[in-house]
């Protein structure tokens, strides 16, 4: 509960928690609590390893009953195509959505477009560590990416890995007015 009070009324929050703690279901509860009737569009970015346990933990905490997308499979095509046919689904059932895709992916152009139109109310970044080079192409679109979504959340266990340097990157897509765009 504490953590979920942490992300209440922020828009951009960094998790530090350890592994099975409960980062993801900080996520579900905070994309549910959001607004009146919560988020309706959620984006998760996350290693490919990582987008298939998004189902379980969606089963498990959700009380909402969600449209979940996951892209683990396929091409990036493919799961433009896929996240497009959730969204409409999505809004003729009149329920949130959640697209959870791999970061590689997301910048591919037939994702990225979808990704920079889609209407997010929620990013949230699992092992968001993932972007901790300030000058590679991953870490550098979803900070453009995230301009575009007023709330951001990233989940980490291991926030600066080699060193200090390893947290610009990370803040650059949270909220760049910390550590700016350079």
């Amino acid at each position: 509960q504490g953590a979920v009070d942490f992300v209440r009324g922020r828009n951009a929050t960094l998790l530090h928690m350890g592994l099975g703690v409960g980062k993801s279901r900080v996520a579900i509860v905070c994309a549910e609590e959001m607004g009146e009737s919560g988020a309706n569009r959620v984006l998760i970015l996350a290693p490919l390893s990582v987008v298939p346990a998004w189902e379980k933990q969606f089963q498990e905490y959700a009380t909402r009953e969600w449209e979940v997308c996951l892209l683990n499979k396929g091409g990036v095509s493919r799961k433009a195509k896929l996240a497009k046919d959730a969204m409409k689904r999505a809004t003729a059932f009149a329920r949130p959505v959640v697209v959870v895709v791999n970061y590689e992916s997301a910048r591919g152009p037939a994702f990225a477009a979808l990704a920079m139109n889609g209407g997010w109310d929620l990013l949230v970044c699992d092992e968001i560590h993932k972007l901790k080079s300030p000058t590679g192409t991953t870490s550098r679109w979803v900070s453009r990416l995230a301009k575009t979504i007023k709330k951001r959340l990233g989940l980490t266990g291991t926030p600066m890995p080699h060193s200090q340097m390893d947290i610009y990157g990370i803040f650059r897509t949270l909220d760049p007015t910390i550590f700016g765009w350079s």
